[in-house]
């Protein structure tokens, strides 16, 4: 998202664009968890399974995942086992947080671009992407132990009778592994990549809008979305190892 300039009257941190900043970063974190659950799911099936043990019995438990022949195969079997409600499995968690988590990353990347603008027209891309590790961190704190109860309703078997709740999952994982390494255990890992993913998504985007304004048509919406995207597949292509 680019940061729009404002007049030497109006410097330091703006508390209306602040709140801007947080309720459109509540807004996107809600219609991203409802698009991207589904494909979410399979991704985190397809990472967690184990390897093929031949002939050998193992009886399903809480945290036992089963195993896929790919993509197709996981989106079959998991639709055969729970419905299409099975794609959404372990939503509840990011649903619960995400306008919390989105809208502080969010707001916290608005806030210290527009800190670290001052005066300037615009903000450097050194600037953006401070605000953008910042946001990434403020982004761990809250996404880590979602992501670990997310991850663990996800890998959960779909051909057991048991389907452990949300607060079952919780509970399982605080007694199995205690309350720091069940629900922040991944935490380094998660605060590298949120970092990384953070300042690059904001400082490709901004450069790509930038180039794209030295054009002067406006703008428009389609454009945005693209490179929003294009931006997104950038992201990935370098941070994905850092999600396995």
């Amino acid at each position: 998202m680019s940061v729009e300039s404002r007049s030497e009257n109006n410097r330091g941190v703006n508390l209306n664009d602040s709140a801007r900043f947080f309720i459109a970063g509540n807004i996107a974190g809600m219609v991203g968890v409802f698009t991207g659950q589904p494909f979410d799911t399979i991704k985190v099936r397809l990472q967690t399974q184990p390897k093929p043990i031949p002939k050998q019995s193992i009886s399903p438990s809480v945290f036992s995942v089963q195993t896929f022949n790919g993509p197709i195969d996981c989106v079959r079997e998991t639709i055969q086992g729970s419905g299409v409600r099975g794609l959404y499995r372990g939503m509840t968690t990011p649903i619960l947080f995400v306008g919390v988590q989105k809208s502080i990353a969010f707001g916290v990347y608005g806030t210290a671009a527009q800190y670290l603008r001052g005066d300037k027209h615009e903000n450097s891309i050194s600037d953006i992407i401070t605000a953008g590790i910042m946001g990434g961190m403020a982004n761990s704190v809250i996404l880590t132990p979602v992501d670990q109860l997310k991850i663990a309703m996800q890998v959960q078997r779909f051909d057991t009778h048991q389907q452990p709740s949300l607060m079952t999952t919780a509970r399982a994982l605080v007694k199995e592994q205690g309350f720091f390494r069940g629900l922040y255990g991944n935490f380094a890992a998660t605060n590298l990549r949120e970092i990384g993913m953070y300042s690059t998504y904001y400082s490709v985007y901004n450069l790509l809008l930038r180039w794209r304004q030295q054009d002067s048509r406006p703008v428009t919406v389609i454009e945005k979305l693209a490179m929003g995207g294009m931006t997104g597949v950038v992201n990935w292509a370098f941070f994905y190892p850092l999600d396995m």
